[in-house]
């Protein structure tokens, strides 16, 4: 048979005579994994595959990276968190030791400053009584002195030196201390004016020249009790208790007070 040229672009192979070496079959391999007689190794298709399995395995160390990752900062938070705790801890019982240390300061000036008010009560109330308005006759020279002093009482020195140590105290027991401090100044100051201009006032209308200054220092008297109180109480968490000999004032001046108060609550 002729071997025609279009057979083999066709597909059609003519047959080969026996022992004709010239032309041979050709091989046809399939693709597999498994090197064989008729199976060719596919190479792209084993790089997929371990393509494929690397990223497999990249995935599971990313994973295992992340869970490792949040492992740590789960204990660094814990950790974190327990040394919060502590400090707080450290730093309440600090506060705790600096507030009974402030307790105990303001045990001891309650103690003081109860005593310094009771020794300012004893100079006020003589004061008061001897300017009362009420006053009958000619006003004597020493009453004109008294009233126009620059200071007729003495200041609260040690008061004043307390101020910046009142952390021991309630807010209320201080405020009312300062209160009192600042009022005491305003009221134990001079007049405003001149000796002799006292002089023709009171010689014009004693009483109506002097309500004022004493109702004033009738309502700092006030003052001066609640917080002689204030201080009694707090040192011993107790009510007043006996106040000594010095700060007592005699039973005579004590009624002229009592007098003193009704007649200026008199309209």
């Amino acid at each position: 048979m002729d071997y025609d040229p279009t057979d083999h672009a066709r597909g059609r192979m003519p047959p080969c005579p026996q022992g004709d070496m010239r032309l041979t079959h050709f091989n046809y391999l399939t693709p597999c994994f498994d090197s064989g007689p008729a199976c060719g190794l596919d190479w792209a298709g084993i790089a997929a595959v371990g393509s494929f399995a690397a990223a497999v395995v990249t995935f599971a160390a990313v994973l295992v990276a992340l869970r490792a990752a949040r492992g740590q900062e789960t204990a660094a938070e814990t950790a974190v968190a327990a040394e919060r705790a502590k400090a707080e801890h450290i730093q309440e019982r600090e506060w705790e030791a600096a507030n009974e240390a402030h307790r105990k300061v303001a045990k001891q000036l309650a103690h003081a400053i109860g005593r310094e008010l009771a020794y300012a009560r004893r100079q006020l109330v003589p004061i008061l009584c001897y300017w009362t308005p009420f006053g009958r006759g000619r006003i004597s020279d020493a009453l004109i002195e008294s009233y126009g002093n620059d200071k007729p009482l003495n200041d609260l020195v040690l008061l004043r030196s307390c101020t910046g140590k009142l952390q021991g105290f309630k807010d209320e027991d201080a405020l009312e201390l300062l209160t009192l401090l600042a009022t005491w100044q305003f009221f134990n100051g001079h007049p405003g004016i001149r000796a002799d201009q006292v002089r023709v006032k009171a010689e014009k209308d004693w009483k109506a020249f002097a309500r004022p200054r004493v109702e004033f220092g009738l309502e700092l008297l006030d003052m001066l009790e609640s917080a002689i109180e204030r201080m009694e109480r707090f040192q011993e968490g107790k009510g007043p208790g006996a106040r000594v000999e010095l700060e007592s004032l005699p039973d005579r001046v004590e009624a002229r007070l009592k007098v003193l108060r009704t007649r200026m609550a008199e309209k």
